[in-house]
Formats: C-alpha cells, structure tokens, sequence
C-alpha cells in the first residue's frame, strides 16, 4: 500500500484512521512516500495504541532526523518486525536504534526482526547494534546487508555472539540485580513463613474452642479414633486391598497436592529464558575481568554484500564453532544459536577453506535445507558450489 508517490499531513491523518478502523490488518508497507519527521512521530503514536498492525516496512524514505525511526522502536509498540531499507541511515540512526533495543538497564521485549539493509552504517553503528545485543533477547533475526560493514563490524558481532567481558558498568548491573534477587527471595521467604505461623495460630485456636461430642470424653474419643485408624490399615486390608477407609474423603488428593507443590522446579525449561544476561553463570579471566556467554537468540544474522575479508570471516566462524560446540555440551542456554548466515558479495575468496567449514556447520544448523546449500542459503541448480 501507498508506494511511490509523496503523502500529505492531512492524508496521513485519514489513512491512520482507516488503519484504525481495519481491525484485522496485521501488516503496513510505506514505500518510497516521503515520510516526514512528524508523520513518523504521529505514526509510532498510533501504534502504541494499536493492538492489530504487527509489521511494518518503511523503505526508500527520505534522510530524516537521527532520533526520528527509533521511535518506531518501544515496547509500548507492538511490531514483532520492523524494515526499514534504504533510509539513510548512518552510525547516528543506528545507535538511537540500538539504544532502543537494548542498553545496560533494560532491553526491547517485542521487536523479533529488523532489517536495516541498504543503509550506510558502516563498522560504527554494526558496533552500536553489537552492543544492544548484549542485553536483548528477544530480536531473532538481523538483516544488515549492503551497509558498508568491514571486519570491525563483523567482529564486533561475533563477539556478541559468543562470548564477551563485562564492563565496569555492566558489572555494576549485575550487582544490582543480584541484590535485588536476594531481597525478593527473602522478602518471599519472609512472608511464607508469616502465612505458616497464622494458619498454625488459627487451627490452634479452633481446636481449643471446639466443645467435645456428646457421651464421650476428650481421652476417650481421641484414643478410639487412633485405634479405628490402626485397625482400618492393619486388618481391613490385610491382601493389598484398593478399598479406601471409609470417612475420609480427599485426603488422598490433598496428600497428592502437598507433594506436587514441593517438586522442584530447577529443571524447568522456562527457566533459562528468565536469566538476565548479566546473571549468566560468569568465567572469570585474568586480568580481563568476567566473561558470560553471548547472545544466542539471533539465529538469522545476514551480512550479504559487505566489506568483510578472511580477517572478519574467521571471527564469524570461530563464533559459529563457539556455539555448536556449547550446544553439544549440554549446557543450558536462551537460544539456538545461529541457524542461517548470508555472507554473499564480500572481499574474500568464494572458495576458501573458511568459507567451506562454515557453510558445513550452517547447513547442518539450518532447518530448511534440504541439500549442499550456497553462502546466501540457496540451493545450487546444478553442481553443488560454494559462492560467497
């Protein structure tokens, strides 16, 4: 919708009324119309009280304000993707966008895909986006085609994806929230044991203000419930009997409760996902400081038609080698790792020895190949060759 042609305040202004009024509408494509700085500011209004539009693609838009398409970028805003090709966008643009999909404090939860391809960000802003994915885990899939991107940019993205050191201020972080893990924990455990003490305090007082039952004393009483009980368990089930004992209804399921709520829960697969990436069980390196495990939720990372030479293309396979090998191990991780990886159109050789092993390890990764695979996750038409 609305491709090639300029698109005035008061259009706008009706269409985002339409598009309000289209409650099953899911995806918005503007392509080459012209979007001003405060189109876009109505826009990234708008859709933080729509609830319907997931996807969204700006392309060929004219150079805006740096801040202005990281708007389009909050948690208030329910895009799962975001495209935003050939924009002109530079290292400015890109680290407005990074801030809003992660910084040390906090991360972007509902962005799943961005592409950015066709922009000018150069090693710089690929910098800029390495670092918010350091604390996002939820973006799954990155397209940064066509963007100037050397080996610096690249091996900044590897070593996001493998494995990095903490900064003084990411270590900071990670103090904070471990303070605040244990105050939770005993702020929880405090007021278990509050609820324990009343319920005892209250059953206590029940049993002492509860009269006896007629024709029969307290001792009495007592005594012949506890041998009716023995006697039930010893004689009336003498051959393995299923007969339950008559009188006492649900006890069963209340035993089975009690158990059930004291299972432990650390094999929960949920669990892993909850971990904050600072909380990542850490190596400590001398004299680097700590090292966590990297991100391993982007599993489709595209750096087609770049400036990455062997330098760069070692870096992403040493990282590729990092995962798979983690993976194997058994270790728990948030993530899969990554599954596809376009590198086509780059200043290395298409048949290096590098460039093989790594389209060996990604065609066994990714789940849709079906058979010997390119580098841009094509399957050749005849022979089966590598290009780059």
């Amino acid at each position: 919708m609305n491709t090639g042609w300029l698109i005035g305040d008061r259009i706008f202004s009706v269409l985002l009324d339409c598009l309000s009024a289209a409650t099953k509408l899911h995806t918005v494509n503007f392509w080459r119309v012209g979007l001003s700085s405060a189109q876009i500011t109505q826009l990234a209004s708008f859709l933080s009280i729509n609830n319907t539009i997931r996807q969204l693609t700006i392309d060929a838009n004219e150079k805006l304000d740096d801040s202005c398409l990281a708007q389009l970028i909050d948690d208030s805003i329910n895009l799962t993707k975001l495209q935003l090709r050939y924009c002109c966008l530079g290292p400015a643009e890109a680290k407005h966008i990074a801030m809003r999909l992660g910084i040390t404090t906090s991360a972007n939860s509902k962005l799943l895909s961005l592409d950015l391809s066709g922009n000018q960000l150069g090693d710089k802003g690929t910098i800029y986006l390495a670092e918010a994915l350091r604390t996002n885990r939820t973006l799954l899939t990155l397209s940064l085609s066509n963007n100037n991107i050397g080996d610096i940019g690249a091996g900044a993205l590897a070593t996001v994806l493998s494995q990095f050191f903490l900064t003084h201020d990411e270590i900071v972080q990670r103090r904070l929230l471990i303070s605040e893990m244990f105050l939770s924990e005993n702020a929880s455990q405090k007021q278990e044991q509050e609820q324990k003490e009343e319920k005892v305090a209250t059953k206590g007082k029940k049993t002492e203000n509860s009269p006896p039952k007629k024709g029969v004393e307290d001792s009495e009483f007592d005594g012949s419930r506890i041998d009716l009980s023995e006697s039930d368990d010893s004689s009336a089930n003498p051959n393995g009997s299923k007969t339950a004992p008559k009188g006492k209804p649900g006890r069963t399921s209340r035993n089975a409760k009690q158990v059930a709520d004291q299972v432990p829960i650390d094999g929960s697969p949920d669990l892993a996902q909850n971990v904050h990436p600072f909380l990542e069980k850490p190596e400590y390196v001398e004299p680097y400081g700590l090292r966590v495990t990297g991100n391993f939720v982007v599993a489709f990372l595209n750096l087609s038609r770049n400036k990455i030479s062997c330098s760069g293309l070692e870096k992403l396979l040493s990282t590729v080698k990092f995962q798979v090998e983690l993976l194997n191990s058994g270790t728990k991780v948030n993530g899969t790792g990554l599954m596809k990886l376009l590198l086509r159109g780059n200043q290395f050789d298409e048949t290096c020895k590098e460039m093989r092993s790594l389209m060996d390890v990604i065609m066994l990764r990714d789940p849709f190949a079906k058979g010997p695979l390119t580098a841009d996750g094509e399957i050749p038409p005849a022979e089966p060759q590598l290009s780059c």
